[in-house]
């Protein structure tokens, strides 16, 4: 065949198809999914970045199409797992939408949250389907929990008038805290629930497979991450840390060294500051107050189950600033010493907004997440799918008292979520 002629051929339909299907064109298409959803991770991490974000993940959309004319769409075949739960949850939320006390808000927010996140869901179940893929997605977490940790304490000491929080102790003592990159010091804090066993997992992979560039970045994101958490003085997102860290930790098979070196370091940071000492000790002395120790949470849920008695069956409409909507602040607000955004629970907000239809949903496809995290356990589960498990069971209880159902930490905890699927249909086949 002349030079001629197979140029012509790589032009035609059929060539150009062959091309674009080519084993080299596959791999690079895969490469530029991981290098999009890393990406996406990190610009969640700060705020005001949703328009970048919604172009990273439309080139993952379109590089996993383009995948998907080479492997025949099985990788979707991934997500029949947790299709009905999913499929359930998002008809409760359309029906809770049409419903709503505000119709407008509420859709808007299904097409901007929700949407987005079960694509991003699709996009992880269908392309991390081995632990060097997985370990992008938790390499994208180590990045971001750096810059979003370094970014936080420079700006804090910097005195920076938007990311530092002035507020005040029950005693009525004054208490500084680091705001980070998102809109407040508990959203930036509940990122390194995700982000800090993210790292314990790439650090512990690079110390098995002798990678000191990713080991000494691992080590170095750890201790910023813990001083930058000290400094929010959340302690909710503190006892989350912890969980998800240490039950990672336990997952991952790591060694006991490894608990004792990250606790001694949180120790230090928070004996070595006056407000992280007494913030700390909070813990502790507020046992016998529960009101206290749960910020006078107590009578806003009360507040909440009357809101749920309303409209029991499909809520109030869908949204977590549903309650701050011009109708919600008419007829369903929310106070206590201030006017309180939503119900600090995700449970009790899950049931306000989308009723006790769409908790059960809500409930199914979690119950679901759960059962297929557990059972890769038992399958020689990778890397990404131990993390995200402990992840999963950390969030599950610090929704006790907090809601992360949107924004940015609800896109991370959908790309977590992900790396759960993919493990558990492999388990099954093998």
């Amino acid at each position: 065949m002349s030079v001629s002629q197979e140029s012509q051929e790589k032009r035609s339909p059929a060539g150009r198809l062959a091309v674009l299907t080519s084993p080299k064109a596959e791999q690079w298409t895969l490469r530029g999914i991981g290098w999009a959803l890393a990406g996406l991770i990190v610009i969640s991490t700060f705020e005001n970045n949703v328009r970048a974000g919604r172009v990273l993940l439309m080139a993952a959309t379109i590089g996993l199409g383009v995948w998907a004319i080479r492997c025949g769409w099985v990788s979707l075949k991934r997500l029949r797992a947790v299709q009905w739960p999913v499929i359930a949850l998002t008809v409760c939320i359309l029906a809770a939408s049409g419903l709503s006390i505000d119709v407008g808000y509420s859709f808007s927010t299904f097409f901007e949250q929700h949407f987005w996140f079960l694509i991003l869901f699709a996009i992880v179940a269908s392309w991390a389907t081995d632990s060097e893929r997985q370990m992008t997605i938790l390499r994208g977490f180590l990045v971001a929990a750096g810059i979003s940790a370094i970014g936080g304490i420079v700006l804090f000491y910097a005195g920076a008038e938007d990311f530092v929080k002035v507020s005040f102790t029950p005693d009525g003592a004054e208490m500084l805290r680091a705001e980070g990159m998102l809109e407040s010091y508990t959203r930036s804090a509940m990122v390194f629930i995700l982000a800090l066993p993210a790292t314990v997992a790439v650090g512990l992979n690079a110390f098995r497979n002798r990678k000191r560039a990713w080991l000494v970045a691992a080590i170095v994101v750890c201790v910023v991450s813990l001083w930058f958490l000290v400094l929010t003085r959340s302690r909710g997102p503190w006892v989350a840390t912890a969980i998800s860290t240490v039950l990672a930790i336990v997952f991952l098979r790591g060694r006991w060294w490894m608990l004792v070196a990250i606790a001694g370091l949180a120790a230090v940071f928070v004996l070595a500051s006056p407000l992280g000492r007494a913030r700390a000790a909070t813990l502790v002395e507020d046992i016998g107050q529960p009101d206290r120790l749960l910020s006078g949470r107590i009578g806003l849920w009360q507040q909440g189950l009357d809101r749920i008695g309303v409209h029991p069956v499909l809520g109030l409409g869908y949204g977590g600033d549903i309650f701050t909507t011009h109708a919600g602040i008419e007829k369903y607000e929310l106070v206590t010493d201030n006017r309180e955004p939503d119900l600090h629970q995700i449970y009790l907000q899950t049931m306000a907004e989308i009723g006790l239809a769409g908790f059960a949903a809500y409930a199914w496809l979690v119950g679901t997440l759960l059962w297929l995290g557990i059972g890769a356990l038992k399958h020689d589960a990778m890397p990404g799918t131990r993390v995200a498990l402990a992840v999963l069971i950390a969030f599950l209880i610090y929704g006790l008292v907090a809601c992360f159902n949107e924004g940015q930490v609800a896109l991370l905890l959908w790309t977590m979520a992900g790396m759960l699927v993919v493990e558990t249909k492999e388990a099954t086949a093998a």
